[in-house]
């Protein structure tokens, strides 16, 4: 039987450590009179429970002897019981260690488990997931992490059931699963495609709330922590701690980071009516803002205080040395800056992160901004951090729409790495991820396919999601109506996509865009775990050939810096915008709305391109034509060693070709030409 030792803790670190004598227990709940260690047998029967001692600075802690590896346990806590000032210490209540590193099962809602004016008077241990003691011993077999530099990152935001869960050619056990992504058709997928990391939608243990439970929905996505440092259990098939480890090293073998889309601003627990998990039993009042909601999921971490703080360093640096990710997106980010609820440019978290040996080397991508006062920050996080830009998104999608005034002026601003707010390194160093589309949002097929989104699964009368997509169906809203129909939107994908792989800065892909996955116009699907977010990966030709075009499109942006990384402070390469007609841009034609065409050249640096631009190792010429009419453009140089045709968006594919001279620019497309190949012989 498990025993309790009387002696001093030897660790001082929270959570479970294994030590001499058994294993050490340690809880922060510096408010709590009393905190108890309960055992269980499996995930049900508790076998006894351990008073604690109180320690100073607030922790609690316990050594017990006689137990192993995969024990069962939780924590009951006795104090003051006051919800509006975030106290519910009740011992009816079994709560999740906060830094418990595996769950016994899913977490399933249940009433028994919110907040109530008085305290609950039933014990509510069965409809709790169980902490888990873990052995983290792994076998990586020296499989190390790609380490892929910023500008040749292709990110893949994905979500781990619904990649897998309709594959014919993985084991129906493990569909879904984060052992799919050990499979090799799934892996030659994403190689073939030219992604370097993927984006993992949350993998924290996750609640779907009592509202979505009501209505027979769930959390899909995973926005909705119970724990910081445990894998989600559904999507694994025994143990959720291996099968992750085994997920990242087979990626990290075929050369694929592992990004995951992590969610330190709020938790599971809501308000003062939402459920009683972990810190409302523990330590409510240090963890969360009391007043405050800069999420609008009922609360707010609060990284003021030390402890909270402490909590998301430590899980962090839990996920990169025990899983060995390669960085995080961020959830809401700005929430993590605020201090005083204003956010702040180096907050006492940004300065944790960036003065950590570990965490200040990994990849950072934040989300900048929350739904708080002064909550948008793009572009003011601190210089390791690269930052999701709207302002790409936003301005591409009104580039490309066909009922809309161009303006050339913020579209080659955007195109060039929006230095005007993310070039926080150096002039020409843009630390922007550029994504046309997102999970919250219209995938790519249904962008060109509806000009309204169509959320009414969703059980909130439509009322949910953005209303502000700028989008355009090309006619009809739904399934096309007419073959030239379907072509325009079949061009309209090709344009938004060789226009974010053309840019400078970091790309970011929605998964499935490039099957033409489509979620029947539903742009806020985080509740539907469905064929709506399942890939359907039956394809046709269609979405055949534009999968061969994403690939080779990619493929172009990989083949020279240039592409992705231009440098302009060192003198190394230049940029020069043309109009058609071969003359440089002048200010007033930057500035006239009149103007839709131009053409930009991207090369290694050399005197007088117009000249001698043979002379570089590499240039490429972009031609961009906004308008509702064909147009012909004279090219400004002609090199000695010739232009080639390498991409345009009017066709899936192109045969190479040699261009001189002129070039007819179809309505509303983009074309490349690089430098002419010369065949050896």
């Amino acid at each position: 039987m498990p025993q309790a030792l009387a002696q001093v803790p030897s660790s001082q670190a929270l959570g479970v450590v294994q030590v001499e004598q058994g294993f050490q227990f340690t809880v922060y709940a510096p408010d709590a009179q009393g905190v108890f260690l309960c055992l269980f047998e499996g995930k049900h029967q508790e076998l006894a429970d351990f008073k604690m001692e109180k320690m100073p600075m607030g922790q609690w802690s316990i050594v017990i002897k006689n137990i192993d590896y995969g024990q069962h346990y939780g924590y009951r806590s006795t104090g003051e019981y006051n919800p509006e000032a975030g106290k519910f210490f009740n011992s009816n209540y079994l709560l999740i260690d906060p830094r418990a590193e595996a769950l016994s099962n899913p977490f399933q809602t249940h009433p028994r488990q919110l907040g109530e004016a008085k305290p609950i008077s039933r014990d509510n241990q069965s409809l709790i997931p169980k902490s888990v003691v873990v052995d983290q011993s792994f076998d990586w077999q020296g499989v190390s992490a790609p380490n892929h530099t910023w500008d040749e990152t292709i990110l893949y935001e994905v979500h781990v059931k619904g990649f897998s869960y309709l594959r014919s050619d993985i084991p129906i056990e493990q569909r879904g699963k984060y052992l799919a992504f050990t499979h090799q058709p799934l892996i030659d997928h994403l190689v073939e495609l030219g992604i370097t990391a993927v984006q993992l939608l949350p993998c924290f243990a996750s609640a779907t709330e009592q509202r979505l439970d009501s209505l027979g929905l769930r959390n899909y996505w995973g926005y909705n922590p119970i724990n910081f440092f445990a894998p989600e259990t559904r999507f694994a098939i025994k143990d959720s701690n291996k099968e992750f480890k085994q997920m990242v090293q087979a990626l990290h073998k075929n050369n694929i980071e592992v990004i995951m889309d992590v969610v330190y601003n709020h938790s599971a627990e809501s308000d003062k009516h939402g459920s009683v998990l972990s810190h409302k039993g523990l330590d409510g009042p240090q963890a969360y803002y009391l007043n405050e909601d800069f999420t609008g999921c009922g609360n707010s971490f609060n990284l003021t205080n030390f402890s909270t703080l402490q909590l998301v360093i430590d899980s962090m640096r839990h996920w990169v040395q025990t899983y060995h990710v390669d960085g995080f997106r961020f959830d809401l980010a700005a929430t993590l800056g605020r201090e005083n609820a204003t956010f702040q440019h180096y907050s006492a978290f940004f300065k944790c992160v960036e003065l950590d040996p570990v965490l200040s080397k990994i990849k950072l991508i934040a989300e900048p901004w929350d739904i708080g006062y002064g909550g948008y920050q793009v572009g003011n996080f601190p210089a390791i951090w690269y930052e999701c830009n709207d302002k790409f998104r936003d301005q591409m999608r009104h580039f490309w729409h066909p009922k809309e005034r161009c303006n050339l002026a913020e579209f080659a601003l955007r195109l060039m790495g929006s230095t005007d707010c993310l070039a926080k390194q150096s002039p020409s160093y843009s630390q922007s991820i550029n994504y046309i589309s997102y999970h919250d949002g219209f995938c790519l097929d249904d962008f060109v396919a509806h000009n309204h989104k169509h959320n009414h699964a969703n059980g909130e009368e439509n009322r949910d999601g953005h209303g502000h997509n700028i989008s355009y169906n090309h006619g009809a809203e739904g399934k096309a109506t007419s073959h030239e129909m379907f072509l325009a939107r079949q061009k309209h994908k090709r344009n938004l996509m060789a226009t974010l792989l053309l840019s400078q800065g970091v790309v970011h892909l929605l998964g499935g865009d490039e099957i033409s996955r489509s979620q029947n116009g539903n742009n806020n699907a985080y509740c539907q775990d469905n064929h709506i977010n399942w890939f359907n990966w039956e394809l046709d030709d269609t979405k055949k050939d534009f999968l061969g075009f994403m690939q080779s499109t990619i493929k172009l942006r990989q083949s020279s810096a240039l592409l992705r990384k231009i440098d302009l402070t060192s003198q190394k390469d230049s940029s020069n915008w043309y109009r058609f007609d071969g003359f440089v841009m002048s200010t007033e034609n930057w500035e006239s709305h009149k103007q839709t065409c131009l053409q930009l050249l991207l090369s290694n640096k050399v005197d007088n391109p117009s000249i001698n631009l043979h002379q570089s190792e590499q240039y490429f010429l972009i031609l961009i034509n906004a308008s509702l009419e064909d147009e012909r453009a004279t090219l400004p140089c002609s090199p000695k060693s010739g232009w080639e045709l390498c991409l345009d968006t009017s066709y899936d594919f192109v045969e190479p070709s040699e261009v001189t001279g002129t070039l007819l620019v179809p309505a509303h497309s983009l074309i490349v030409l690089k430098r002419k190949q010369i065949k050896q012989t």
